[in-house]
């Protein structure tokens, strides 16, 4: 014992001559362990007691310290029982070297005691001496929902809120709206999303707003149903309690209640991100959107949110004002096309959402599709006129004469002025494939202006749609001359 005392003695009369911290906590570790060896091998209370004395002696407490020697001291006046000397050296501590590592171990030290006014106290100097500290004020109110005194505890929030500076003041206005949504107090908690939303305008708040709706009306539908009931308090032997009829209508209303809110507080998220032009923002509030939608919502607002997603197109930009150029890649979502280029939304508003969603997703070759698509829809529009109509009062008299006559030039003349003067002759039926590919052109056009600058630089896909467009109204021009000149 004689022989590691001496060893002890030695080692720790060899003080770091730096006063950086990094340099000092071998060396008092060295001290730690030298009173553990006194307490627990020689059984010396007294000469443990002075080595945790010398130590702290030692320590520049301006220039830094060690909340572990201060916190080891005190453990130790504990287990010899007398608290008073324990509370000495924690407010010792505190006084000399307010650390935030020392507040939180005395006031554990106080809450294991049961002791909730001290620890209300501590956590008043703590504020005190670091009123910026989120931590601090997160773990008061903790402490006053603990001991149920919800008043203090919401007074304590709004304390907090209202300081000018934070170091996060992020967490405290997310536990100020835990706490509300814990309690129940579903009003407070949009109230203080509102709040929080005329300070910033982040999109995890606007997401969180929009959770929060959702989740709200599932705890009203769940409230209604009865499914939070509790069975455990039930005396052991007894007949359970009957149910009471659950109105199925009331917990579907409430559950979609909560979906049209927090649809709405999403679109107002979306419209405010677009007005700041915020597109990653904008993509993040889509996909939480979109992920409500599949797991609550239905498949027509799924569709809807998806359609809202935005298209990645590549682009190409001048480096630093000069010639050089550089690709980067940009989103176009669905909204500002349609501001940009009206005629191309209009067009595209012909088609079924599925196919509206694929050709502003999939570029040039689903415009393509696009473009066919319209074609066809004009085709056989034009073809529907024609079955319906008959072709007209001429057409009519020219298949009489046809039946009649057996063919001669008058009936072929009867069967053009079908086409030329009825609704849906063969003349509606070119002009109906004619707009078709028109509409195609265009909506090419206006998407793909890059790849549309002349007929000589633009694409194959596209020379082949202005050629064919340009073919027939040829045709239909050749078609009428032929008609008019007939006898």
């Amino acid at each position: 014992m004689t022989r590691v005392r001496e060893v002890y003695e030695r080692a720790v009369a060899q003080v770091p001559p730096s006063t950086e911290k990094r340099h000092w906590r071998r060396y008092i570790f060295t001290w730690l362990n030298y009173a553990l060896f006194e307490e627990l091998e020689t059984k010396d209370l007294t000469r443990a007691r002075e080595i945790y004395a010398a130590a702290l002696k030692l320590v520049p407490h301006k220039q830094f310290t060690f909340a572990k020697l201060w916190t080891q001291f005190a453990e130790f006046e504990l287990r010899q029982l007398d608290l008073a000397a324990a509370r000495k050296v924690m407010g010792s501590a505190i006084g000399i070297a307010p650390k935030e590592k020392l507040f939180k171990d005395y006031i554990q030290l106080e809450l294991n005691l049961r002791e909730f006014d001290r620890c209300r106290m501590l956590y008043q100097k703590w504020l005190e001496h670091d009123a910026s500290n989120a931590s601090a004020w997160i773990r008061f109110t903790e402490l006053e929902a603990l001991l149920q005194d919800v008043d203090r505890a919401r007074a304590l929030f709004e304390l907090a809120i209202s300081q000018p500076a934070m170091d996060m003041p992020e967490l405290i206005w997310k536990s100020y709206i835990d706490f509300e949504f814990d309690e129940e107090e579903y009003d407070n908690t949009r109230s203080l999303y509102e709040r929080l939303l005329e300070r910033t305008s982040h999109v995890k708040v606007w997401v969180s707003f929009a959770q929060f709706e959702a989740n709200a009306g599932q705890a009203e539908a769940d409230a209604l149903s009865g499914a939070n009931d509790d069975d455990d308090d039930e005396e052991e032997g007894a007949e359970p309690a009957e149910k009471p009829e659950v109105d199925q209508v009331a917990v579907d209303e409430a559950k979609t209640r909560g979906l049209e809110r927090a649809r709405g507080v999403f679109q107002r998220g979306y419209d405010d991100l677009k007005k700041k032009g915020l597109k990653e923002e904008r993509v993040v509030l889509l996909e939480a959107w979109k992920a409500l939608e599949a797991s609550e919502g239905a498949a027509a607002e799924l569709m809807k949110v998806e359609a809202m997603l935005p298209r990645v197109v590549k682009k190409m930009r001048k480096i630093d004002g000069g010639d050089a150029m550089e690709e980067y890649y940009d989103m176009i979502f669905a909204d500002d096309e349609t501001g940009a280029n009206p005629a191309s939304a209009k067009f595209l508003g012909k088609l079924p959402p599925w196919g509206r969603a694929r050709a502003r997703a999939g570029g040039i070759g689903w415009l393509m599709v696009t473009a066919l698509l319209l074609f066809l829809f004009e085709l056989c529009r034009a073809r529907a006129r024609v079955e319906d109509e008959g072709g007209g009062d001429e057409g009519q008299r020219g298949r009489r004469r046809v039946g009649r006559g057996g063919g001669g030039i008058r009936g072929r003349v009867g069967r053009r002025g079908a086409g030329r003067r009825g609704q849906g002759g063969p003349g509606g039926m070119t002009r109906g494939v004619n707009s078709g590919l028109f509409l195609g052109a265009v909506l090419l056009k206006r998407n793909c202006p890059t790849r549309c600058r002349s007929l000589t630089r633009a694409s194959g896909k596209w020379r082949v749609l202005l050629c064919s467009y340009v073919g027939l109204c040829w045709f239909e021009k050749r078609a009428e001359a032929q008609s008019v000149s007939a006898p």
